[in-house]
């Protein structure tokens, strides 16, 4: 039989956590009589080998199309040539693989006879009778899909101004509410190869979460006044409880968000959000252990009294030393806990990023603000003197005038200084950990810019004061149409392959508490 369009598919390696469950997964639907424990056995040899031998070079393609999508890499080497990729040493060649048989059925008279070792696993189909040549097949080139956002101002501006006014009429009952609408509008207007995202949270759940959260604080609130030891005692145990409320926060967003009705998951643990999360709380909670009891003893001593204030801020420094000293550290915990822990569907994602790349990040900022500082300071300097010189000669009123114009200007400079240190953590921070994440074969590529988003915060801010709140929706809808499209989702195949993974079920405290206190979980 001519061999023209016929060749040998080659598996080279699978990349990926469960990389070969996935494609057994899919080997099966391709092949419904393979044996899910024999393709695993095949699966986990040594690799390279020949998974298919005389395959159709169209039949090939498609076949690689479908197992690249899974992790795999795969080659395609037509009969009589060699490997296009680089050939393994001679003394270690290529092995055959003594893949699966799909034969007839026996006849009930004829003894049991094995298969031949030689025959592949699958047989392929007849070849295609337009295939006269037989080339090498390319990789299919990754789809960069960027995310698209649809919304507009003046649309989001009737849902939030509706939201605000049944949320005042009914004394915030509707806020649960109000919540749910906002995050459906912007997941809807979210799209990602022309399908958009969807939020599948149900009010009830989030107005149990705000009972939860409203009772806490008043039981907090009511405390305080009776007892300050009690109010300690019951704020540290509060504060011990935020590690565990922004665990179920990442739970229950994830299991409310879904693309192509397939949710996303949360497999974090708890002890894995208090090493994210805890080290702030038990900060707190370790200062006020040891300086409580010092401000208690210096109550009735003036002299003692004194004393425990010095050393009250002897802890307070070098509790703000060792926090800025590990904050760079924690806020890489913190982005490895969600990226590291999500999942669409049943496919896991995997975070590589490591932490010195964050210390880098802090350190480049902290010496952005060190500059500002001693610019400043030279500036003020030279300025302070000029003033008093002024003042001297009988300036009045026009030199305090002056001296507050200066003021104010240096005011703004910190201010803006400050706003693009942080805009600069955030953008830095944010690009280098979605580009470090994978789910499965997907991989992400994100391009804020430090520049864009400080003026996009600054302009905001200036607009929300001067309508008096009123363009609040047209800055949410303006910073979102900013990200959005500037992060890019790597997709080598189409998104057919994902499965739904078994539901579970979350209460909204957590979430209600990371809303209410403001808290920037990373959804």
């Amino acid at each position: 039989m001519d061999a023209a369009g016929k060749g040998d598919l080659i598996l080279r390696e699978v990349t990926g956590p469960g990389g070969e469950d996935r494609l057994v997964s899919t080997l099966q639907r391709v092949f419904p009589s393979a044996a899910p424990d024999k393709l695993l056995a095949l699966l986990s040899k040594p690799k390279p080998f020949v998974l298919i031998k005389d395959i159709n070079e169209t039949q090939a393609q498609r076949l690689m199309e479908m197992l690249q999508t899974q992790g795999a890499t795969l080659e395609f080497v037509p009969s009589g040539r060699k490997s296009v990729s680089p050939p393994t040493p001679p003394s270690a060649p290529l092995p055959e693989s003594p893949l699966l048989q799909n034969p007839a059925p026996p006849s009930p008279h004829a003894p049991p006879q094995p298969p031949p070792p030689s025959e592949p696993a699958f047989a392929p189909q007849p070849p295609d009778a337009q295939t006269q040549t037989a080339q090498p097949v390319v990789k299919p080139t990754p789809r960069r899909l960027a995310l698209k956002f649809n919304g507009s101002a003046g649309e989001y501006f009737r849902i939030w101004i509706v939201n605000i006014a049944l949320t005042v009429v009914t004394l915030g009952i509707y806020g649960a509410w109000a919540k749910v609408r906002t995050r459906r509008y912007f997941y809807t207007n979210t799209f990602l190869d022309g399908q958009p995202f969807d939020y599948l949270a149900k009010p009830s759940a989030l107005l149990k979460g705000y009972l939860v959260v409203g009772g806490a604080l008043i039981v907090m609130n009511i405390s305080n006044r009776i007892s300050p030891l009690t109010g300690y005692i019951i704020s540290a145990v509060a504060w011990s409880l935020v590690p565990f409320l922004l665990y179920k926060a990442h739970r229950f967003k994830a299991k409310n968000s879904a693309y192509r009705n397939i949710r996303f998951h949360f497999s974090g643990t708890p002890t894995g959000a208090y090493k994210a999360y805890g080290f702030i709380p038990l900060a707190i909670l370790l200062s006020l252990v040891v300086a409580l009891p010092v401000l208690l003893i210096g109550q009735d001593n003036i002299e003692v009294g004194a004393v425990s204030s010095m050393v009250v801020g002897g802890i307070a420094i070098l509790s703000g030393l060792l926090l800025a000293a590990s904050f760079p550290y924690f806020a890489f915990l913190q982005r490895r806990y969600l990226h590291d822990n999500f999942s669409y569907g049943k496919t896991a994602s995997a975070f590589s990023g490591a932490g010195r790349r964050f210390y880098g990040i802090y350190v480049k900022a902290s010496l952005m603000m060190l500059g500002v500082g001693i610019g400043g300071g030279l500036l003020t300097a030279i300025a302070m003197p000029l003033l008093i010189g002024l003042r001297g000669e009988g300036g009045g009123p026009m030199t305090l005038t002056l001296a507050f114009g200066i003021g104010l200007i240096f005011y703004a400079i910190f201010g803006m200084m400050f706003l693009l240190v942080q805009q600069y953590i955030y953008a830095t921070t944010f690009n280098y950990s979605w580009d470090n994440t994978r789910i499965g074969p997907i991989s992400f590529k994100v391009s804020l810019e430090a520049k864009g988003l400080a003026w996009i915060r600054l302009t905001n801010v200036l607009a929300i004061v001067l309508s008096l709140g009123f363009l609040v929706p047209w800055a949410k809808i303006r910073r979102a149409r900013y990200i959005l499209p500037r992060t890019t989702v790597i997709l080598p195949g189409d998104m057919d392959v994902f499965e739904a993974a078994m539901d579970y079920t979350d209460g909204a405290a957590g979430d209600t508490a990371a809303d209410f206190f403001d808290w920037d979980i990373g959804w």
